[in-house]
């Protein structure tokens, strides 16, 4: 059974440097490779699909299609061996509330920064949303808690992908954009047009070394690091939703 970790590590001086980052992203968000095909991860990787392939063949695998089925048979080994030492129920429970602690502990962001946004939103007239792939979910989910509160927003996904779409942003929206890797070649095409015209943006993600020209960044723990089971990239941005709407609401009141 390979060690992905360590297997990397060991090849890593002989990587290209795109090759590098095909390796660096692997390291901070695995979970992409179970979810992506090759087309997608290059996309999200901001590399070519060949350097994804001579990536796979310099660790030792035919290509991408083998390296993700050894890497799925890697992380089930794992998961499985973990489930029956003890209840699973009870261990990832466990799992899921050392998650939640690494939000305060990360100390990227205060009460105070998450009350100022919330000003924003009761605040600004304009609220759009953007998240696409599986950040749809939790942009949607934003949109219905703040429906729910009486605040209107505009959700924005592939169907506003276009790299002329300058005119569906002003300098007086507020833009919330979510994206856990930061590497989504639709949220960030999205994105570009609200940066072109100076708008108001708040980024939530987990990457932590983005260089978006934005005014604020909340950066959340990634639950795919030090943890032995699979729980879902975006699980602590639905968290940071429903902190967003109770900080919200006690605004409002």
């Amino acid at each position: 059974m390979f060690d992905f970790n360590q297997l990397i590590q060991e090849h890593y001086d002989e990587f290209t440097p795109q090759e590098k980052t095909v390796a660096d992203n692997f390291l901070e968000f695995p979970n992409h490779i179970l979810e992506k095909n090759i087309t997608n991860l290059a996309a999200s990787f901001t590399v070519s699909r060949n350097s994804i392939t001579r990536f796979c063949q310099r660790l030792g695998f035919n290509g991408y299609t083998e390296l993700k089925y050894e890497f799925k048979k890697y992380l089930a080994s794992i998961h499985t061996i973990d489930s029956q030492s003890a209840n699973l129920l009870s261990n990832m429970t466990n799992a899921y509330q050392e998650k939640l602690s690494e939000i305060a502990a990360l100390n990227t962001f205060s009460d105070v920064d998450i009350y100022e946004f919330a000003k924003k939103v009761i605040t600004n007239p304009t609220v759009k949303i953007i998240g696409t792939g599986k950040s749809t979910s939790v942009a949607l989910q934003l949109k219905y808690h703040l429906q729910d509160l009486g605040i209107y927003s505009q959700f924005m996904d592939y169907i506003y992908l276009s790299k002329d779409l300058d005119f569906a942003f002003d300098s007086q929206d507020l833009v919330i954009v979510y994206s856990v890797s930061g590497k989504s070649y639709a949220t960030n095409t999205i994105l570009q047009s609200a940066i072109n015209k100076n708008a108001h943006i708040i980024f939530i993600t987990t990457a932590q070394n983005l260089n978006f020209k934005v005014e604020q960044q909340f950066i959340l723990p990634n639950v795919s690091h030090y943890n032995p089971y699979y729980l879902s990239n975006h699980l602590l941005l639905y968290v940071f939703n429903d902190i967003l709407y109770n900080a919200i609401s006690y605004q409002q009141t």
